[in-house]
């Protein structure tokens, strides 16, 4: 939550479940889709198009770093 705040946004329930995923599969990248699955098994309330508004906003930030890994799958990382 600190760096949500540290980066000017509030803490909602997307944006504090996005991180704790991407903090739980740390060093290994997830696609929105692995985050919006994690998301859902976990029972977190969210729509596919909030994990991808949550996590632009985030790498636009600069909190979390997309890797746009060309020919593979691109994915979100938490920014160091």
């Amino acid at each position: 939550m600190q760096r949500l705040r540290a980066s000017g946004l509030l803490p909602t329930v997307a944006r504090i479940g996005v991180m704790q995923v991407l903090l739980s599969a740390a060093p290994h990248a997830l696609s929105r889709d692995e985050i919006y699955r994690q998301l859902y098994l976990r029972g977190t309330p969210v729509s596919v198009g909030t994990v991808m508004q949550v996590v632009t906003q985030l790498s636009k930030l600069g909190v979390v770093f997309h890797n746009g890994i060309k020919g593979r799958e691109s994915g979100y990382l938490i920014s160091s």
